[in-house]
């Protein structure tokens, strides 16, 4: 009995002691050591300088959190309002989260923006426009290119105020035949527009690339006329020849240097071609083909040549009434003989010409005219002398005896010719011509 006094005792006393311990847990609150300002959410000021336009209110923002664009701009005479700035340069990002205090400028332009946008400069290189020198108000420009022209190069620099629009529209571009056309665009600078008005402004540039010419200067058969007179835009002709006539020759020339000739003739499985020089003629239609051609350009010109049946004679074709290229005159055999005896009937006309003014000049001196005029009647005067001294000895003739050469010197003298005065051959002459001005 008195140990189970004792436990229950001893049982009671340690719940005695254990007892105060939850109370303090409850109701003792454990002490803090946070600062309540460091709880507080921090705010940063963002404010607007206006850069002497009309002021703008300055806002609290959070941390981490974005500044309210301004609903309304700021106003400044003379400019007008662009953006806001942290550096002054480069527009602000309102979606940009804010880390501390931040003040924004405002941009301004003044308030005479460029008419238009232009540019400073427009080329084609290794060409000149036909405008003449580039103006930068004027827009549209043309060139002409020859047909070995396969690009170009565009070069364009925009004005102070200009950007171009596409930077593709310059640099090298590739030629077609024919005309091409090239457009180069340029716009406002952004900071130098007025709202979205770019002002767009469009110069074009017309390219004309000559294409190949490959026509014919000139066509023949040799011996043979055609009934058709040639044109380099007339590409059909037409022949006939004798039944014995089993070959013909063409002679085509181009009349660009860059083009080649080839000649072909149908019925292929008769006709024989060799150079310029068309073989095995049937009886009948022989069609002859001339084809011109410059890279993939190509102009045929087609001969009909007929030949006869035996006994048949071609029908007279007049001879057409064409002028003669010069170079044709130049050519082998009697062309070039023909050529050269024109020259040469040319050279002695233009000598005779100039014989003749020489003499008719020299006559007109009046002085010397009269002096040869006297000349002229003393040597009248001096033949009727002489023809009156002989007179005077026919009529008392004295026979003198004929003395004989009696040694060889005396008889090589009798040989000697008289001699003739050469002045006398001159005076002649000038006489002559005196005659004639007369």
């Amino acid at each position: 009995m008195k140990q189970k006094k004792l436990i229950i005792g001893f049982i009671l006393l340690c719940m005695a002691w254990m007892l105060p311990l939850p109370v303090l847990a409850v109701e003792t609150p454990p002490e803090s050591s946070t600062d309540p300002q460091e709880t507080a959410e921090k705010t940063y000021k963002v404010t607007f300088d206006s850069k002497g336009g009309s002021s703008v209110p300055e806002q609290t923002v959070k941390e981490g959190t974005t500044a309210a664009r301004p609903g309304t701009n700021p106003t400044r005479d003379g400019y007008i309002f662009s953006y806001w700035s942290k550096d002054g340069n480069t527009e602000f990002d309102f979606t940009e989260a804010i880390s501390a205090d931040t003040t924004l400028v405002a941009v301004w332009q003044e308030n005479n923006p460029p008419e238009s946008s232009y540019l400073a400069s427009l080329s084609v290189a290794g060409f000149e426009f036909k405008e003449g020198a580039f103006d930068k108000n004027k827009d549209t420009y043309t060139i002409d290119v020859p047909a070995d022209t396969f690009n170009i190069r565009i070069d364009a620099t925009p004005d102070g105020n200009s950007v171009l629009l596409d930077s593709n529209s310059i640099g090298n571009k590739t030629l077609e035949y024919g005309e091409n056309t090239f457009t180069v665009i340029t716009k406002l600078l952004s900071e130098k527009a007025v709202g979205d008005d770019l002002k767009p402004k469009t110069y074009t540039i017309h390219v004309n690339r000559k294409k190949p010419d490959v026509s014919l200067s000139s066509l023949r058969v040799a011996g043979q006329v055609f009934k058709e007179t040639f044109e380099s835009d007339i590409f059909h002709y037409s022949l006939e020849v004798a039944y014995d006539t089993e070959e013909v020759t063409i002679q085509a020339v181009a009349t660009s240097e860059t083009a080649t000739i080839e000649i072909t003739g149908s019925p292929e499985e008769d006709l024989i071609v060799e150079g310029s020089v068309v073989r095995n003629l049937v009886v009948g239609d022989n069609t002859i083909i001339v084809s011109v051609i410059d890279g993939s350009f190509k102009q045929e010109y087609s001969i009909t040549v007929t030949r006869l049946e035996e006994d048949v004679e071609p029908t007279p074709v007049p001879s057409p009434v064409v002028s003669t290229p010069v170079e044709d005159l130049r050519g082998d055999g009697d062309d070039g003989l023909t050529y050269i005896l024109i020259v040469g009937c040319c050279i002695l006309a233009l000598l005779m010409v100039g014989l003749g003014i020489f003499f008719y000049v020299k006559s007109r001196d009046p002085e010397k005219k009269r002096l040869k005029e006297e000349k002229k009647k003393a040597k009248q005067a001096a033949k009727e002398a002489k023809k009156e001294e002989a007179t005077e000895e026919k009529t008392v003739p004295e026979v003198e005896p004929v003395n004989e050469p009696t040694s060889t010197e005396e008889l090589e003298k009798t040989k000697e010719a008289p001699v003739i005065d050469r002045s006398d051959i001159l005076e002649g002459i000038e006489d002559l011509f005196d005659d004639n001005q007369k």
